[in-house]
């Protein structure tokens, strides 16, 4: 027997793919999940009805963990390690002007990016908060 948490996974991957109903019965069934037409389109609907909150949740976790991911592409691609203060050149990477200001203006550009798509998931939720209290 199978959860529900365990057949909506490859019901996703059915969404993505958009598998006919037929073929998206034929792909589960493949897979060892037999599951009906009708409870196949409450799974379908319950996942598109949380698609928000799923994008919520991503962009809540996944947001500092790709900020901080790409601070560390941009560190170790610019060659820049840890000092060694008795080394000439100790402070060598903070003296070139267009390294610093290329590497602050990529960081500013990607948060500036990021805050409005979490403006615009912030917004669209409102929105449809307020329609469901209509």
């Amino acid at each position: 027997m199978y959860t529900k948490e365990t057949v909506k996974p490859f019901i996703i991957q059915c969404m993505v793919m958009r598998l006919s109903e037929k073929d998206s019965m034929k792909y589960l069934k493949d897979r060892g999940f037999k599951v009906s037409r009708q409870y196949f389109y409450r799974l379908k609907k319950s996942i598109a009805e949380s698609r928000f909150d799923r994008l919520t949740l991503i962009a809540k976790t996944q947001f500092v963990d790709q900020h901080l991911e790409r601070i560390n592409l941009k560190v170790n691609d610019s060659g820049w390690s840890i000092p060694d203060p008795d080394r000439e050149g100790y402070f060598k990477w903070n003296r070139d002007p267009n390294f610093k200001s290329d590497w602050i203006k990529t960081l500013e550009e990607e948060t500036r990016l990021r805050r409005e798509v979490m403006k615009s998931v912030i917004e669209s939720r409102v929105r449809m908060f307020l329609k469901r209290k209509h």
